[in-house]
């Protein structure tokens, strides 16, 4: 009887920890969604307002290209930027010599 006891809170315990990941995982493909379908919106009407002004369509690939790459490149920043204010402010600072310095 102990065992079939524990048997079962331990498959509660599993089912309910299995259930906590599935919903973590499916949080963060609706979060990747939102994102990118705020996206989608924003260029559909960026693609309507260049298309009623009879712009070339290959400025305007040109321009659409050019934003999807700035979206991706803001969500990798955006995530080690997130990292790098953890940092000390020493260590910040080092860091910002180091990537802007050559610049400088």
């Amino acid at each position: 009887a102990a065992e079939r006891t524990y048997t079962i809170i331990y498959m509660f315990v599993a089912c309910s920890i299995f259930a906590v990941c599935i919903t973590k995982v499916t949080t963060m493909f609706n979060k990747i969604s939102e994102k990118r379908s705020a996206l989608s919106e924003g260029l559909a009407t960026l693609k309507s307002y260049m298309h009623s002004y009879k712009i070339d369509t290959t400025l305007q690939h040109r321009c659409v290209d050019y934003l999807e790459a700035l979206f991706a490149a803001k969500r990798l920043r955006s995530n080690e930027q997130r990292y790098l204010d953890e940092l000390s402010s020493g260590l910040k600072a080092e860091v910002h010599v180091a990537t802007h310095g050559p610049v400088i």
